[in-house]
C-alpha cells in the first residue's frame, strides 16, 4: 500500500485550520472527543504544575519569558499569570508572534530570558541538539527551560514531523 504524504499533510493542515477557527483552545482543554485528549490533558496537567511548583515563581522576581514555537500561544495566560513578561516567537508572525525566528536560530540576544517555555517543537527540527543550545544559549544564568516533546503522536507535520 502506498500513502500519499502530500495529501495526508494537506488534510491535516486543513484539519487544524478548521479548529483554529472555531475560536476553542483545544491544547488547554481538550474535547474528550479529540483523538489527542490523553495526551493534550496530561500535557497542560504537567506544564502548568511545573509553572506553578518551580522554584522560581516565588514572586520574588519577576523575569522575561519566551514561548518559543508559540503558535497562539495556548499557555500564554499560565505564564503570564506566573508573573512573567511574556515574549513569543514562531516561524512567522502572522498569528502574533513577538518574534521570527526556529528553535535552531531565534535571532534573539544571548542570555536575555529567565524562562523558555518550548513545547512540542523540537520533533519538528531539523537539527534537535541545535536547538537545545539555542535554547541554553538565549537562557540568562540560572534561567529555567521547561520543554516537552511528545513520546507518541500520530502524524503531525507542522511544518514537518521528524
Amino acid at each position: 500500500m502506498k500513502l500519499d504524504l502530500q495529501n495526508l499533510q494537506t488534510a491535516f493542515i486543513n484539519l487544524e485550520k478548521r479548529k483554529k477557527s472555531n475560536g476553542k483552545s483545544s491544547r488547554t482543554n481538550p474535547s474528550l472527543w479529540n483523538y489527542d485528549y490523553i495526551v493534550l490533558s496530561l500535557l497542560h496537567d504537567t506544564l502548568t504544575h511545573l509553572l506553578k511548583t518551580s522554584h522560581v515563581q516565588k514572586k520574588q522576581y519577576v523575569g522575561l519569558a519566551l514561548d518559543l514555537g508559540c503558535d497562539v500561544s495556548p499557555y500564554k495566560h499560565f505564564i503570564s499569570e506566573s508573573g512573567y513578561t511574556l515574549k513569543t516567537l514562531d516561524l512567522t508572525m502572522e498569528q502574533g508572534a513577538d518574534y521570527a525566528g526556529t528553535v535552531e536560530d531565534t535571532g534573539l540576544d544571548s542570555e536575555s530570558f529567565d524562562l523558555v517555555f518550548c513545547t512540542e517543537v523540537l520533533e519538528h527540527s531539523n537539527d534537535p541538539f541545535q536547538g537545545m543550545r539555542e535554547i541554553y544559549r538565549i537562557l540568562k544564568p540560572g534561567g529555567h527551560a521547561i520543554i516537552s516533546c511528545p513520546h507518541v503522536w500520530f502524524y503531525h507535520p507542522h511544518p514537518h514531523d521528524h
